[in-house]
């Protein structure tokens, strides 16, 4: 057997809110918490697990998505009738979660950070923008990919907004905005209409008038929502209806 390849898939890697997920999961498929019945409270989770609270509510806006718990603010989570999740459903679960959590920080803080650009924003702000931007057009139209650039050209935003702790925020989520990239990047326009989508915010900023900047980035996170939650294919056929 020596030098023979087994077929053998890799380990998947899973997070600690996955494994806390799982866990809740299997307790309540098992009966142990009944349908309607309610979870203990984050503290006591975050003791019984061991991790910390971010992890717990993390697992537990999973489920959320999941439809398997119902979370009442200032009332705790419940169980609610559900049926068993498909294969991977519960990792696509977390994403989403992470997704939206990920998003409304975004709305947060580049709204105000573009409005800001616009009124700060140096003449060498402006140029290292659009030096990005033809980069990121060159590589498109030789069939690559702009993925780094993407994620850039919100840092460039945030640094011409000239605010360290917008700059600190857009740092990190820099990865995140990358790994995104990835996926959304495979799909067939989605890197022509991010270009053309970065240079409207780009025209905006440049143009000097704030709230202009900030409307524009509005827009443009709320169509990023809806391809972050509903695929790029179901905001590209919402365009051409």
């Amino acid at each position: 057997m020596t030098g023979t390849n087994l077929p053998i898939e890799p380990p998947v890697r899973r997070s600690l809110s996955q494994v806390v997920a799982e866990q809740l999961l299997d307790l309540i498929e098992q009966g142990v918490i009944a349908a309607g019945g309610r979870l203990p409270s984050e503290t006591s989770l975050k003791d019984q697990f061991g991790v910390g609270r971010s992890t717990i509510r993390e697992a537990l806006k999973a489920l959320a998505v999941l439809g398997v718990i119902e979370v009442r603010h200032g009332d705790g989570a419940y169980v609610r009738e559900h049926t068993p999740p498909q294969e991977r459903a519960l990792e696509t679960a977390l994403e989403r979660a992470v997704t939206r959590d990920l998003l409304d920080a975004r709305d947060a803080m580049e709204v105000a950070i573009a409005g800001y650009a616009a009124e700060r924003a140096t003449d060498e702000d402006l140029q290292q923008i659009r030096e990005l931007l033809a980069v990121s057009e060159a590589k498109v139209a030789a069939g690559g990919t702009a993925i780094e650039e993407a994620a850039r050209f919100h840092l460039l935003l945030a640094e011409a907004a000239h605010n360290e702790i917008c700059r600190e925020f857009v740092e990190m989520i820099l990865y995140k905005l990358q790994e995104r990239g990835v996926d959304l990047s495979r799909a067939e326009g989605y890197a022509t209409w991010e270009i053309e989508a970065h240079r409207d915010l780009y025209d905006a900023v440049a143009s000097g008038v704030s709230e202009r900047a900030r409307r524009a980035m509005a827009r443009h996170l709320q169509d990023m929502r809806v391809i972050s939650m509903s695929g790029w294919e179901h905001f590209r056929a919402s365009r051409t209806n």
